[in-house]
């Protein structure tokens, strides 16, 4: 009761703009993004977003933040908590980023026509041609350095985060850097699980991200993607293990009372 309700609050709260957002470009630019520069509809998302962020009581906390807005491309890999992980790395990025989410996401009602927006790609696992033909196009964006490219390699999110460690690592989600010898910058978050979660309404929700060392596309174009997939697993899960710990620790000190800090206000600008 107490999620359904927390959702109709901040539905409530940002409604006015959601809506007005929806039919003044969502709709447009989900509908028919080859008529508008990406640059423009990832903006309007941005803008968006950080607005939702700071109605939902978020207390972002960063770690080893790199520098997001530069001229190459990024290969991002990050685990998956909840549908609203991609938000923070939106909030945090000027630059565009593509995401690589599964195909029944295109069919959310909102959330898959703001992916839609953002030129995501939507991955049929039963389609190994279509899968080839995405990667590609990963690929090209990040030659072209138009955008960055973030992918989930779990395949799905994390339902117990607080028993249970990392989900397998699909290898598949590697054949772009092993083939093209890609620099792979690894992104672990935890957190965003309780924004809709069942806390009470007063609540600040932590949410940690922690980019950690990058691989080098020297090392990974001598791996095979199964050993990239577990050699990253190992690496994200400790960083993840660590930040459960912080979380569990600023719960217990009941850090989530008091005043919520304008973290927003450090972003790079709209």
């Amino acid at each position: 009761m107490k999620k359904l309700l927390k959702c109709l609050l901040i539905g409530i709260k940002c409604a006015w703009y959601l809506i007005g957002c929806y039919f003044a470009w969502i709709l447009a630019y989900s509908n028919h993004p080859e008529k508008y520069p990406l640059e423009m509809r990832y903006r309007k998302v941005r803008k968006l977003v950080i607005f939702i962020l700071k109605h939902a009581r978020v207390d972002l906390r960063l770690s080893n933040l790199i520098e997001l807005n530069t001229e190459e491309s990024l290969f991002l890999v990050s685990n998956h908590m909840s549908a609203l992980d991609p938000l923070f790395l939106v909030a945090l990025s000027e630059k565009p980023i593509r995401f690589v989410s599964k195909i029944e996401n295109r069919k959310l009602p909102f959330a898959g026509r703001i992916l839609m927006a953002m030129d995501s790609f939507f991955l049929d696992r039963d389609d190994p041609r279509q899968a080839i033909l995405i990667f590609r196009e990963a690929y090209e964006t990040i030659q072209n350095k138009t955008a960055h490219i973030c992918i989930y390699p779990e395949g799905t999110r994390n339902r117990h985060p607080y028993e249970q460690d990392l989900g397998e690592f699909h290898p598949g989600s590697f054949k772009i850097p092993v083939k093209r010898k890609l620099d792979i910058y690894p992104v672990a978050i935890f957190g965003t699980q309780a924004i809709f979660g069942n806390d009470d309404f007063d609540h600040k929700h932590l949410i940690q991200v922690s980019f950690l060392d990058k691989l080098n596309a020297e090392e990974v174009a001598l791996m095979k993607t199964t050993d990239l997939a577990d050699q990253l697993h190992n690496t994200m899960n400790k960083a993840f293990l660590d930040l459960r710990a912080k979380n569990i620790e600023y719960r217990s000190k009941k850090e989530y009372k008091g005043k919520l800090h304008p973290w927003w206000k450090e972003l790079p600008p709209l």
